[in-house]
This record gives structure tokens, sequence and C-alpha cells, in this order.
């Protein structure tokens, strides 16, 4: 029951208290009146009585002076025998009156008696009333108490999430960083390095072989190329089969546990509250890391395409004229060199650091410039023109593909 509820009953029943107390007062009031209008009555009916006594004994002096009002004596004795029931009549509505009294007395104690009932109920009430405003102080207190733990409940949940975020965005720092680092390793290996060396050596080789047949056949069309030292028929069948052993140079153990496919490498990441996917996979973000460091290494670049333009310098001077002829020494050395040192350019080149910054511009590839060089043989009867197209280095978002060609025309 409300607090309201309770005061406005305690409030009837105390205003229906005092029209009962009101009620037993007026009527208290009315009783009084009457029984003293009653003793009004009864003292002027007593007066009057005295009168007819003094009266009566005036006339018994009469009759005993007049005998002759002896009938009127006898008259007047009646009348006094009527007037003596009239009083005794009136002796008896005294008696009944007296016991109204004593009823209406008992009526007045019982009526009291309501009233102490009544104040003692009233108390009670009280004391009812002071005890549920104690109880409701008690539950405000419970309330606040309440309120204050649901704030700090609220606060501790904060704090879990923000470390809970901190840690994801650790451990999503560190699995990009993973990755790189083992696709560094990968592209680092032994391996792929001997798989990449071998295919740029052949790729060499079949270049110098097209160029010995096309110099064969258009400058020297009465030389076979059976009689040209330098000439490897299985040039070709070792640039296909060396292209063939580069593309599983890749899938060794490392690489292979990667799985480096577009759609296996995508790692959704779900946020907490409703599994929503908010973003891409942690290589793609490393790759696009790369490929904003490779954009902040263009002199690195530059330098490497210095280097890359030396090793091109001792390519063709290895690939002279008497070289071509086969009356240059064919020997094998300077291609090696020459093969050393763009497959360390190529190495330098690909390897990136890792750069654990926020989100950059893409960069789509790496193309060294392509570089034309012009000789001039001693032999102006073999006026040739050789160009040399150097490599591409693709980085995609999800993959790394090395392409090597050379084109001898």
């Amino acid at each position: 029951m409300d607090y309201e509820q309770l005061l406005a009953e305690f409030n009837v029943r105390v205003a229906r208290q005092i029209c009962f107390n009101d009620e037993i007062r007026m009527r208290l009031e009315h009783e009084l009146r009457g029984r003293q209008r009653f003793e009004e009555r009864y003292a002027l009916q007593v007066n009057r009585l005295k009168e007819r006594d003094a009266e009566i004994a005036s006339l018994k002096t009469q009759l005993s002076l007049k005998e002759a009002e002896a009938a009127e004596e006898i008259h007047l004795r009646c009348q006094i025998a009527n007037i003596e029931d009239v009083e005794a009549a009136r002796v008896d509505e005294l008696k009944v009156l007296k016991e109204n009294n004593v009823a209406l007395k008992r009526r007045v104690a019982a009526l009291e008696s309501a009233a102490a009932s009544k104040d003692v109920e009233l108390a009670s009430s009280n004391s009812q009333v002071s005890e549920l405003e104690t109880t409701c102080f008690g539950l405000q207190d419970e309330v606040m108490g309440y309120k204050l733990f649901k704030e700090r409940v609220e606060e501790m949940h904060d704090e879990q999430v923000k470390v809970l975020s901190d840690r994801v965005a650790g451990r999503r720092w560190i699995l990009s960083r993973g990755l790189k680092l083992a696709i560094m390793k990968c592209l680092q290996s032994p391996e792929y390095m001997a798989a990449l060396g071998g295919a740029l050596g052949r790729a060499i080789d079949k270049g110098m072989q097209e160029g010995l047949k096309a110099g064969v056949d258009h400058g020297r069309v009465e030389r076979g190329l059976n009689v040209i030292a330098a000439y490897d028929l299985s040039a070709k069948s070792n640039f296909v089969f060396a292209v063939d052993t580069l593309c599983p140079a890749t899938k060794i153990s490392k690489a292979s546990q990667l799985q480096p496919f577009f759609e296996q490498l995508m790692v959704p990441i779900h946020r907490l509250k409703d599994q929503v996917i908010i973003g891409e996979s942690s290589l793609s973000f490393a790759l696009d890391v790369a490929q904003s460091r490779v954009q902040r290494i263009k002199g690195d670049v530059a330098a490497c395409r210095l280097s890359l333009t030396d090793a091109m310098v001792m390519l063709f001077e290895s690939l002279s004229v008497r070289s071509l002829t086969g009356e240059a020494s064919t020997s094998k050395v300077p291609f090696v060199a020459v093969t050393t040192a763009l497959l360390t350019t190529f190495i330098q080149t690909s390897t990136i650091p890792s750069l654990p910054s926020a989100k950059v511009p893409p960069s789509p590839k790496i193309v060294f410039e392509e570089e034309e060089l012009n000789t001039t043989p001693k032999h102006t009867s073999a006026p040739y023109t050789y160009g040399f197209c150097c490599c591409f280095i693709f980085i995609p978002r999800s993959y790394v593909t090395f392409f090597a060609a050379v084109y001898l025309y």
C-alpha cells in the first residue's frame, strides 16, 4: 500500500472520528438541555403544588370555619385526590426519566470507551505510518546503492571493452606482421632465389640463342647455326624447364601453409557486438603498407635502377659481336656474374621492411624502365641493333609474382 493511500485513509478516519465526537457532544448537550428543561418544569410544578397545598390549607381552614362550604370541601378533596393521582403519575414519570438518564449515562460511557479505542487505533495507525516511512527511507537508500552499483558495473564494462579492443588491435598487428615476415622469408629463401636465378639465366641464354640465330640467318646466310660454338640447341628447352621449376619453388613448406590464394587469404574481422564484418584480412593490410613503403623508397628504387643499368652494361659488353660470331670465348662466367647481379638487384628491390602504420594510398606495381642499347659492330657487314627489356616486379594485394624476360630484337 502506498504512502499517499495510507495518508488519505488516515485523514478519512480522523475526519470520521471528529464527526463522531461532535455528534456525541451535540447529543450530550441536547440531553442536558432537555434535563434542564425537565428540572425547571419539575420545579415549576413543585411550586404550583406548594401553592395548591397552601390553597388547600386555606380551604380547610375555610371549611372549618364555614360548614356551609362542606360540599365544596368534598369537591376540593376530590380535586386533591385527582391532584394526588397526577402527582403519582408525575412521580412515575420522574422515575422513568431517571431510568432514561441512567441509560444515557451508560451510552455516554460506551461512547467514551469507543472514542478511547479509536484513539488507540489512531495511535497504532500513526506507528504504522512511521514504520512505513522508515521502510520507505530504507528502500530509497537501497535504490541509491543499486544505482551506484549499476554505474560502477557500467564503468567496469567500459574498461573491459577498451582493454579487449586494445588486445584485438595488438593481435591484429602481430598477425599482419607475422604473415608479412613469413612471405618475406619465403621470397628470400635459397630455393626461390636459386630458381629465380636459374630462370633469369635461362632467359638470357635463350635471348642470346635467338640473337645468334637471327644474326646468322640475316647476316651470314652461307653459315649455319651448328658452326657457331656459342649456340646451344637446348637453350629453349632449358628456359622452359627453368620457368617450370620457378613456379613450384614458391610452394615450399612455409609458403604452402600460408595458402597464397586471393580467396583463401581474406581473413574477415568481426565486431564483438553484432558479429558484423568491419574489415579485410590482415594480409591485405600488410600489403597496402608494403605498397606505401615502396612509394616512400623511390630513392632506393632509383639506386637499384642504376645498379641494374650497370649490370645491363656488363651484359651488353658480354653480348658483343665477337661472342655472337663465335670468335670470342665461349665461357659463361660473365653471364653467371650478370645473372647474379640481376638477381641481387631484384631481391633487394622486393625486400620491403615492415611498417605498422595506418591506411596509406596503394601502389599497384614497381616497374623498372625499359632501356635500349644500340651497339655498332666492328664489322660493317653485320649492322645489328640489340634491345634489352628488363624485369617487371608486380605486387598485387594478395600475392607476389615475379616475371622476368629478356628480349633481343
